[in-house]
């Protein structure tokens, strides 16, 4: 349901904004993809499933995003676990030949500013940046495209548009 939420929101939201287009989104069954990783000095195949994916143009640039629904029913561990399936993802180079960009970010909702700011540290400590967090709050007001974001290995807030 939070999927949908945020999913309207965007539509809704985009329409509203000169310059903004969005140009494409899957569910958590199209965007679900499979890579090759190395573990114990084999070659793996893993599962990548993300909430949904999305692009948007802003003026003459795309973006794109994964979205990360979290409801704070799994551990700081399974969290952590997601954070590093992000990582080898991008990283297995999988993530440009599927779809086609090398813009990665990762967005990710959670349930309250407290359950968001034990999350941030997680990602914190990959030493990426490119996982940015709000609240669900924030995304059934609106705000999606406004500065709401905690971007990782960041302070501040940040927006979904550059300016």
């Amino acid at each position: 349901m939070d999927v949908n939420d945020f999913f309207i929101n965007f539509i809704l939201i985009a329409d509203s904004h000169p310059g903004l287009r969005i140009e494409l989104w899957l569910d958590e069954y199209d965007a679900q993809d499979e890579y090759k990783a190395c573990q114990n000095g084999k070659t793996i195949t893993r599962k990548f499933r993300p909430d949904g994916y999305g692009r948007y143009w802003h003026k003459d640039r795309l973006y794109s995003f994964f979205l990360e629904l979290d409801r704070s029913t799994e551990s700081s561990i399974r969290f952590e676990d997601k954070l590093n399936s992000y990582i080898e993802y991008h990283e297995s180079g999988s993530y440009e030949k599927k779809f086609g960009v090398k813009f990665f970010r990762v967005l990710v909702v959670t349930i309250s500013n407290k359950h968001l700011s034990n999350l941030k540290q997680i990602a914190d400590n990959t030493g990426k940046d490119y996982f940015w967090f709000t609240t669900i709050d924030n995304i059934r007001q609106q705000k999606i495209f406004e500065p709401i974001w905690m971007k990782s290995c960041n302070t501040g807030k940040f927006s979904l548009l550059p300016v």
